[in-house]
């Protein structure tokens, strides 16, 4: 046990067992605190990695979509025909994209969604 007795005016002396259950318990609350900092920590960088990789992927599912239209206007001149393939493409990436129609310029986004 400890005693506290050279405390100023009127402050009255304080004892504090040293008993393990104290130890531990102030361990204990010391941790809980460190964890609680630490796991705050990792999902504040969880969010910064998967905010960084979706708008990666957003980019590089808007050009695969704006390629893939360029490919339909240079097999043909003139009225550009989307074949079964075409077609597919834009139902797949509808379903997968949200942002799917700004990149689409060669339908109506309304046209795509009456082919699923």
């Amino acid at each position: 046990m400890v005693v506290i007795d050279d405390l100023p005016g009127d402050l009255v002396p304080v004892s504090i067992d040293k008993t393990p259950s104290a130890r531990n318990l102030l361990i204990l609350q010391v941790v809980t605190s460190t964890l609680q900092s630490m796991i705050e920590i990792l999902r504040w960088l969880a969010i910064f990695i998967i905010v960084a990789l979706r708008e990666r992927r957003d980019l590089a599912l808007e050009n695969l979509a704006l390629r893939q239209q360029l490919g339909v206007l240079k097999r043909r001149k003139g009225m550009p025909r989307l074949k079964r393939k075409d077609r597919l493409f834009w139902v797949v990436l509808s379903r997968i994209w949200a942002p799917w129609r700004q990149a689409l310029h060669l339908v109506n986004g309304d046209t795509v969604v009456g082919w699923q």
